[in-house]
């Protein structure tokens, strides 16, 4: 593409790494990039986050693809380029006749069943063996769609008794922290790679690593952050239907798909959300060979039926995880959701009974006059403990009947009182940057972080102050956030391509 407002993906960077690590082979093989992955996409500065991942004309090299419209079950509605060769079937019986004429019996059957069950029930993978390999095949039915996918099974069958040991383990933990360390060390021991992490987001989707468990010669990331573009919202969505993610190879070429040309001379896009082998944005890609990443799975972690986090575990060589290893990865991220909800409601309800208690403490000891002011009796120690915070006060219509610990002085209480009367608001408000949000606290004589304000009376103009002191927040990135995708331009060339951040250097904030 020219000039600099669309922007696509070159391979130098991912050649160069191959070129460093990998066989001859394996570097001589095309990539597919941005340019023929989707028919109707071109990547951009501006619209990288809509990069339709979801949907990509191509799926991974390892595995085979077939896909039937439920409408017209007999007859192949897509397939990827490679499994006419792999059946031993020319291409053009593929398009033209019926299944019953090429498929194999037992994936015959297993559409047959495919197509007679209810519409997204599970179905058990298969095994499904040709020319000396055993496939695992794995059906599903998606907007319409069946869909048989075959990957090659691996030599290891689930460990049931490792998984029942990290059930217990996980049920064992009293604490969060305590859980977070013990799950990744039992994933890392029983799915086998170089590092597992546990990746939570925060609010604004960034994420930070809360967990690690690792070789001992790789450099740690624990207590690194991340930018949202890491994850953007398509990713981020896909692994709420799908829950999990598996990069055998990233120097594994792509497949490419093909749709039967009876279709018409342009098929409609095709799903592919809920496909294991869906194939890999380029842009992730890169991003994995800028980390010196070879091979990835990812878990989703649930809780509530929001995004939680991730397991994201990494290798640093090809690694391909049987599909039943996967789920069981699945299973062990659904009980540690269940563990972490329990432990944190377990955590709140410690801290609701020491507030209550303090709650108490504070009405049995407040008196309201005539004109419906609200004073402390006693100490004002109470209503400070409530929510124990740095310090708390009890404002009326033109005094401060009580203060404690760390608060703005009288003068200026009373005037943050009257701009959240003039709000004409009786909702508690609360910030955590109190100079910032409230205009008349810009130059407290006290620096204070956060306040949380309840009108008592409106009559009175009674309030119930708590504040708590500022804090340094310090923010290790994984590279500067600012610079997490950049448009970088091609040598010896006019064109320019879009690059994810090459640098993973910890970048402070």
């Amino acid at each position: 593409m020219q000039g600099n407002s669309q922007v696509s993906l070159s391979r130098h960077a991912l050649l160069r790494y191959c070129k460093i690590c990998f066989p001859k082979s394996l570097r001589e093989r095309p990539l597919l990039m941005t340019s023929n992955l989707y028919a109707d996409f071109h990547l951009t500065i501006e619209n990288c986050h809509q990069e339709p991942i979801h949907r990509p004309l191509a799926i991974q090299g390892h595995g085979h693809l077939f896909v039937f419209d439920r409408s017209q079950p007999s007859k192949l509605y897509a397939a990827n380029r490679a499994s006419a060769d792999w059946l031993g079937t020319p291409q053009h019986r593929l398009w033209n006749e019926p299944i019953a004429c090429w498929l194999p019996a037992d994936l015959r059957e297993l559409c047959s069943h495919l197509q007679q069950k209810d519409a997204g029930v599970p179905m058990a993978p298969i095994s499904h063996s040709r020319n000396g390999q055993t496939h695992t095949v794995i059906a599903h039915d998606f907007q319409g769609y069946n869909f048989l996918e075959l990957e090659p099974a691996g030599d290891t069958s689930v460990p049931f008794e490792g998984l029942r040991y990290a059930i217990d383990r996980m049920r064992a933990c009293s604490d969060v922290q305590s859980l977070l360390a013990a799950t990744v060390h039992l994933v890392k021991g029983l799915l086998g790679f170089d590092r597992v992490m546990i990746y939570q987001f925060d609010p604004d989707f960034h994420g930070s690593v809360i967990a690690e468990a690792k070789e001992e010669h790789l450099e740690p990331f624990l207590g690194l952050h991340y930018p949202a573009t890491d994850i953007p919202p398509l990713a981020r969505d896909l692994f709420l239907r799908n829950r999990s993610r598996s990069i055998i190879d990233i120097c594994l070429p792509n497949d490419d798909s093909l749709f039967n040309p009876a279709l018409g001379p342009k098929p409609p896009m095709l799903d592919l959300s809920m496909c294991q082998l869906r194939a890999t944005s380029p842009m992730h890609i890169e991003y994995l060979v800028n980390m010196g990443v070879r091979a990835t799975l990812s878990l989703a972690v649930i809780v509530h039926g929001k995004l939680w986090g991730l397991f994201a575990c990494h290798h640093y060589a090809p690694r391909s995880l049987p599909y039943d290893l996967r789920k069981m990865g699945e299973t062990i991220g659904d009980c540690f959701s269940l563990r972490l909800s329990e432990l944190v409601r377990e955590q709140a309800d410690q801290k609701r009974l020491v507030s209550q208690d303090s709650e108490q403490k504070f009405l049995d000891r407040i008196r309201v006059d005539d004109h419906y002011k609200i004073e402390l009796a006693e100490s004002s120690e109470s209503l400070q403990g409530i929510i124990n915070a740095d310090g708390a006060a009890v404002v009326t219509t033109d005094s401060v009947s009580s203060m404690c610990g760390s608060t703005p002085t009288v003068k200026e209480l009373l005037a943050i009182r009257d701009w959240l009367s003039a709000l004409e608001s009786n909702e508690v408000f609360v910030t955590d940057n109190l100079t910032q949000d409230v205009p008349c606290a810009a130059k407290l004589a006290q620096p204070l972080g956060g306040m949380l304000a309840a009108c008592v009376s409106e009559i009175s103009g009674s309030y119930l102050f708590w504040f708590r002191l500022p804090q340094r927040q310090i923010t290790d990135w994984a590279g500067d956030p600012s610079k997490s995708l950049e448009v970088v331009s091609i040598p010896n060339s006019d064109e320019t391509r879009l690059s994810p951040r090459t640098s993973f250097k910890k970048w402070q904030e």
